[in-house]
């Protein structure tokens, strides 16, 4: 299933301790990665960079471990139950949420939400997304939300993936947009054929230092843009995707058209090591107030730990945020117990520097500044 770069986001290494044979990726890995309360970090690095894609074929040592992302954000697998629009998807049995604030400027503010409905099973199908994006500038503010329809819903991949399959895959997809609840009144269509290889397999190794045994997929993709029934445009690109049986992926995008097979190219890259946060009640006596207590150890490298205490029954939301306003992490999103708990924060994928942690609880709100050094 894809992510903000439409690729959901993975390798052999000559050493003695990390020799990996060939994999199949079956429709089961697969609906594993999304079962209700499964989560996963995504990263990307949106300036493009060189990347050694290896060659076709066995035995690669695909090496993606000196790269630093400059976005994040972590993916929730909730209930389709109470999200926007899950009466228009009524097949969807999970979906996929995350929420971001950033600044895309020096003076605007974006939060960001989104909600991808999926339904696991065989085939596992992607139905659409639905997208909140609020933003505040000092002269202005406003809400942008796109409603994303697949027609028909897809399964991501021909399963089982194994070495040397081929298929293709025609994609319809329909997009409308509002403007403060006032549509736009363009509906925009994608139609696309995407051609998929797997041309060659070995160990994957993450920006994080995990390595996996992973297979090579090329995507050579042809879309066309009409905009109110109109064609507008036809483009070309190609992707390779690092995948692995356990989540954990790799991806670029080429900027070239028709890159070559093999050596080192040019693109954008996103990738997603599949970890989830390990939160755990340490005391069912119920507090006496709210709290948030300043993490342990701090500095840390590369994880620490975030206690927090809840006086009754409360959905809780606490997030890690660069020193910029970029959320990093999802730690907690959901309703908890009245209790105390410890939240493990591993910041294993990021550069070093001051992080905010924050949580939001009823209407108790906190923050406490961490240092990571690497």
């Amino acid at each position: 299933m894809k992510n903000i770069f439409k690729t959901l986001f993975t390798i052999l290494i000559f050493s003695a301790s990390h020799i990996y044979s060939q994999i199949t990726i079956t429709q089961a890995d697969f609906n594993s990665l999304f079962s209700i309360g499964a989560s996963e970090n995504s990263f990307a690095d949106t300036n493009a960079v060189s990347v050694n894609i290896g060659n076709p074929g066995g035995n690669n040592n695909w090496d993606f471990s000196g790269y630093v992302p400059d976005f994040a954000l972590s993916i929730n697998y909730i209930s389709p139950a109470g999200t926007p629009v899950a009466a228009a998807f009524p097949s969807s049995n999970v979906v996929g949420y995350y929420t971001r604030t950033f600044m895309s400027d020096d003076t605007t503010t974006i939060t960001s939400k989104s909600w991808s409905y999926y339904s696991t099973g065989t085939p596992s199908l992607e139905y659409g997304s639905y997208s909140e994006n609020n933003f505040v500038t000092p002269n202005t503010q406003g809400t942008i939300e796109t409603a994303i329809i697949h027609y028909p819903p897809f399964n991501e991949y021909d399963f089982p993936v194994t070495f040397s399959k081929t298929w293709s895959r025609s994609d319809s997809t329909e997009s409308e947009s509002s403007f403060n609840g006032v549509p736009t009144g363009f509906v925009n269509i994608l139609k696309s054929v995407i051609n998929f290889n797997v041309d060659a397999w070995g160990t994957l190794m993450l920006p994080d230092g995990g390595s996996y045994p992973a297979l090579r997929l090329r995507e050579d993709e042809t879309t066309t843009t009409y905009v109110s029934g109109f064609p507008i445009s036809t483009d070309m690109s190609t992707t390779y995707s690092f995948i692995t049986k356990t989540g954990e992926s790799f991806s670029v995008l080429a900027d070239a058209v028709n890159p070559p097979n093999s050596g080192s190219i040019m693109g954008t890259i996103g990738w997603s090591d599949n970890s989830v946060t390990d939160v755990e009640e340490i005391s069912g006596i119920t507090p006496t107030e709210f709290s948030l207590s300043q993490n342990y150890p701090n500095p840390f490298n590369p994880s620490t730990l975030i206690e927090y205490s809840l006086t009754k029954e409360s959905f809780v939301d606490l997030k890690v945020y660069d020193i910029l306003g970029n959320e990093v992490a999802v730690l907690v999103n959901t309703e908890q117990n009245a209790g105390t708990y410890r939240a493990n924060f591993d910041a294993a994928g990021l550069v070093s520097g001051l992080y905010i942690a924050k949580i939001s609880a009823g209407n108790f709100s906190k923050s406490i500044k961490m240092t990571l050094l690497k």
